[in-house]
């Protein structure tokens, strides 16, 4: 079978890879069609694991040109220490202790300023993260748009007047 013939009879039966060399069917088929996928069942299975392979390696890819955002890492683990404090802080109100913890010494405001292509990462980061699904949308094209290498800049201004012109559209909703 061919790539085409191969990714036609997995939508065509609805095949899927439970991983344990076994193929998962969900279609309805004949005694003809559970013959044709039997007959085919490497190709199915080579099929899987190569597509497998390909999005390992392109998650991998994307991950190397994430890392190449200079402070980005920076910024997350001040986040992070940050986000840390409070929550100490908030627990030392909540039982009264009186033992308040130091806060940080790292500024985000700062870092952001140092690196601020690692803030937009940040910023569209955050819009990805929104239960609102056009917010969600606009955040993970802004991602994938830093991660490619355009102007930052100009990729949270498109960000932004996505967001706006759909409140703007659904104000009386």
């Amino acid at each position: 079978m061919t790539k085409f013939e191969i990714e036609e009879c997995i939508k065509k039966y609805g095949i899927w890879n439970p991983k344990d060399g076994r193929i998962g069917i969900k279609g309805k088929t004949t005694p003809k069609d559970i013959e044709l996928i039997k007959s085919n069942k490497a190709e199915i299975l080579q099929y899987f694991a190569d597509r497998e392979r390909e999005s390992a390696e392109e998650s991998t890819k994307r991950q190397a040109k994430i890392d190449t955002i200079k402070g980005l890492q920076e910024i997350k683990n001040a986040i992070a220490e940050w986000n840390n404090y409070y929550y100490i802080r908030d627990k030392a109100f909540e039982s009264e202790c009186g033992r308040m913890p130091n806060k940080p010494e790292t500024s985000i405001d700062e870092l952001k300023k140092m690196y601020p292509r690692a803030a937009a990462y940040i910023k569209a980061d955050s819009y990805s993260n929104s239960t609102n699904y056009k917010k969600a949308v606009a955040g993970k094209k802004a991602i994938e748009r830093i991660v490619e290498g355009e102007d930052y800049e100009i990729v949270i201004k498109n960000m932004e007047s996505e967001w706006s012109a759909h409140c703007e559209g659904h104000i009386w909703d």
